[in-house]
């Protein structure tokens, strides 16, 4: 019997999850987390293989924004892979 994939969603404001990165440690490896359109200001880091990161809305935007920093950061212990659709990542320079 194949098991089902986990689904988390980010909704700020009305979910579980605030946070993409809240999410991200929730996860169990093999989960999709569905994220609502908006902009996230958090660096993100993926330690657990299989996940997705994913647009909640074909049509919305989820822009992921730092000033410093990696605004991704991929670490597998293992072999493994990270599945990301409908997010655009930006880095913008610190004004003073």
């Amino acid at each position: 019997m194949e098991s089902e994939q986990k689904v988390l969603i980010v909704a700020p404001g009305s979910g579980k999850f605030k946070g993409i990165q809240d999410a991200i440690n929730a996860a169990e490896p093999g989960t999709r987390i569905l994220i609502s359109p908006g902009l996230y200001s958090r660096p993100l880091k993926v330690t657990k293989p299989g996940l997705t990161l994913e647009s909640l809305e074909e049509n919305g935007e989820v822009q992921v924004s730092v000033t410093r920093g990696p605004i991704l950061s991929v670490q597998f212990q293992e072999p493994g892979t990270l599945e990301v659709k409908g997010l655009r990542f930006t880095h913008h320079a610190e004004t003073t």
